[in-house]
């Protein structure tokens, strides 16, 4: 058992013990005497009082040189170094490094570092500060975790080396799957003293409480908190319809203040094909997003690769979007009408027509109407999509060549429609319909595919309400992207084809005057002409995956991917029992990804942008408080280090020693009482 200090340069106050000792004699007063005719009695008087007076004093010069002592001591911040883990001050300790490197450690520092640089400064000072009987493990966390040494091992130089080659990444937090992975390399230690540190920003988006299995019982947990809670903006999506050639299409990009105070003169750009073509400035609230609209007329019909950037500020990275844009010709879509009416109010097809076609000058479609009897007259090639509202084409071999050869086709059902009348078109259409449902009150919801085509940020399907509809039994291929509160199918597709299970019009549901209205009509015909469009979906997420299917006769075998720094990589195409196509899964960087293959002897190229998952909030630099992470490690010890400049001796004090300042600071206390009682009994 020995003692150290955490700050020794305030030893250097030890001197200052002299102080009260050279006081002591300063304030010894000369003897001056007085002349009596007698001081017999006198003498005998004084000889008790001056040898009680003379031993407060060296009471008093004792309990001021003490406070003194105590009070440097106290500023030394002294360790009782007995160990902290176990009786033995020698005996090793285990230590699982988790640094996050997720994208909100990019942030800048007031030294114009980012949090991550002082991340791996950090994680080297605490190997640097291990004795050579410890043993570490080096983890980096993220949404996902990536071991750097995965086991419990000996400090050396090469863990020094990986230390430094880390890099960060464009994903999101998720500290419990780095506990969990912690915890794990842990239980296969046979070591007794156990530890995990934890270096990190500590914004609060990351520590979602999770189920932990706690492998491991006594470990001891550390977290460094690093980094400040700066301001921080961030571009976090970009919507537009299919731009039409020649026409303006408006593009919706939506901007978050995620600071505490309002955000004023923000400058925001809009580039395609590295060309300026829209600026300005906006004001944003605090913790409020803004929507900006930029106009722009497309007259080429290719990809554009399209950015949004805004002004700097601590965090970059998520100050740019990216995004691509394909105009393309406008598409022709038939309406044919199962229930026409004298008054063009009343007919089936009356809000259809409008949510396709808005407005007269500029629209992103052509539509035409026809009834039944005019549908035989048509030909159908001319156009890319046909809604059947509340009807069925005569010929059942005429709609499926249509579909065969890349038309869409989207139906609406209602009281012309009887079910054994669609038993004819079960081999295109996505689902079996199988009776209509008793009239209620029925609202609707997203289905478990309905990100896929609406997400609830785009649409309010609060205040719809659906009457009577068809009951539908899905196809085990079919993609559900609507359902009813009662769990029955709303709209259901497959690739071609799309089934709605009520009405197009106002008979059975108040849809068509609701705002959703307008962009899922509009989703619809771009899912159901897809190829028509070229609007296929181009955007993914960092850490998702990009995937064409294709035919198994069609496959290419290999294909080519070139990413946003310009890295080329050649993949062999995916054969596997659910899914044949092209597939690549290391979407590591935001940026355009470029996608190449030769398809029935034809170069193809597409492009894919790759943005931020914004979905947690990752951009939030807010700090959470360490209740956050209690919560995640309700049976561990967790202790926080918010300054990590003095780290070698707060890891030592937490691993190994015991803090014996604020016994030190009693004491002072009672030696200051005990002086003040003391002085002011010696004046009476």
């Amino acid at each position: 058992m020995n003692f150290t200090f955490l700050n020794p340069a305030f030893l250097f106050g030890l001197p200052l013990l002299g102080i009260p000792i050279f006081l002591h004699f300063l304030s010894k007063k000369k003897k001056t005497p007085f002349y009596f005719s007698e001081t017999r009695f006198i003498k005998m008087a004084l000889t008790n009082v001056i040898k009680r007076h003379k031993i407060l004093e060296i009471i008093l010069l004792i309990l001021r040189c003490l406070v003194i002592l105590v009070l440097v001591l106290l500023f030394a911040r002294p360790i009782l170094y007995t160990g902290y883990f176990s009786k033995n001050d020698k005996s090793s300790i285990s230590t699982v490094l988790l640094v996050d490197n997720s994208y909100s450690m990019a942030q800048k520092l007031k030294n114009g570092k980012t949090v991550f640089e002082e991340a791996k400064n950090t994680t080297i000072r605490f190997v640097n500060s291990m004795s050579k009987s410890d043993r570490i493990a080096v983890l980096t966390v993220n949404s996902d975790v990536e071991p750097i040494i995965s086991y419990v091992s000996s400090v050396n130089d090469g863990i020094r080396e990986k230390i430094k080659k880390l890099n960060i990444s464009f994903k999101n937090t998720n500290i419990s799957t780095g506990i969990s992975a912690s915890l794990k390399v842990l239980e296969a230690e046979p070591a007794s003293n156990k530890q995990i540190i934890l270096i990190t920003d500590m914004a609060e988006h990351g520590y979602q409480a999770q189920n932990v299995q706690f492998l491991v019982k006594d470990v001891r947990f550390i977290v460094i908190n690093l980094g400040d809670e700066p301001s921080n903006v961030a571009v976090t999506n970009t919507l537009f319809n299919p731009p039409v050639l020649n026409q303006p299409c408006n593009f919706n990009i939506t901007v978050n203040n995620f600071s505490s105070s309002k955000i004023n003169n923000l400058p925001i750009s809009f580039y395609i094909d590295d060309k300026k073509v829209n600026h300005g400035y906006l004001e944003i609230k605090s913790n409020e997003f803004y929507v900006k609209t930029f106009s722009n007329v497309l007259q080429n019909p290719v990809p554009h690769l399209s950015k949004i950037e805004i002004g700097s500020d601590s965090l970059e990275v998520d100050n740019h979007y990216y995004f691509v844009v394909t105009p393309v010709k406008k598409l022709k879509i038939l309406c044919v009408d199962g229930d026409p009416k004298a008054s063009l109010y009343f007919s089936e097809t009356f809000y259809l027509k409008f949510a396709l076609k808005p407005k007269a000058q500029y629209s992103d479609f052509d539509v035409d109407v026809c009834n039944k009897t005019e549908l035989d007259k048509i030909s159908l090639s001319n156009y890319n999509a046909i809604f059947f509202c509340n009807a069925l084409p005569s010929s059942q071999t005429t709609i499926k060549n249509y579909v065969k050869n890349g038309g869409g086709v989207v139906f609406f059902l209602g009281d012309k429609i009887k079910p054994e009348d669609v038993s004819g078109f079960t081999d295109i259409l996505p689902g079996t319909i199988i009776s209509p449902k008793e009239d209620g009150k029925y609202k609707i919801i997203l289905g478990e595919t309905g990100n896929l085509l609406l997400t609830e940020k785009d649409i309010d399907l609060t205040t719809v309400e659906v009457y009577k509809y068809f009951k539908i039994l899905p196809k085990s291929d079919s993609k559900i992207f609507l359902n009813f509160d009662t769990q029955d199918v709303c709209l259901i597709g497959s690739e071609k084809v799309m089934l709605f299970a009520s009405t197009v019009d106002r008979d059975w549901t108040n849809l068509p005057v609701k705002p959703m209205y307008l962009p899922l009509i509009n989703k619809m015909v771009q899912y159901v002409c897809s190829d028509f469009s070229g609007a296929f979906d181009c955007s993914v997420k960092v850490g998702g995956i990009i995937k064409i299917p294709f035919k198994f006769e069609d496959l290419p075998e290999y294909f080519e991917i070139i990413t946003p720094v310009g890295k080329k990589l050649n993949l062999a195409s995916a054969r596997t029992k659910d899914f044949c196509g092209l597939e690549f899964k290391n979407i590591d960087e935001p940026g355009f990804y470029q996608l190449k293959y030769f398809s029935k002897g034809k170069l193809e190229t597409k492009i894919y942008s790759a943005n931020l998952n914004f979905d947690t909030n990752e951009s939030d630099l807010k700090k959470a408080k360490i209740k956050e992470l209690e919560k995640i490690l309700p049976k561990i010890s967790i202790t926080e280090i918010k300054d990590a400049k003095n780290l070698e001796r707060d890891i030592l004090y937490l691993t190994r020693g015991k803090n014996i300042s604020g016994t030190l600071a009693f004491l002072l206390v009672s030696l200051l009482i005990a002086e003040t009682f003391l002085a002011n009994w010696k004046k009476q």
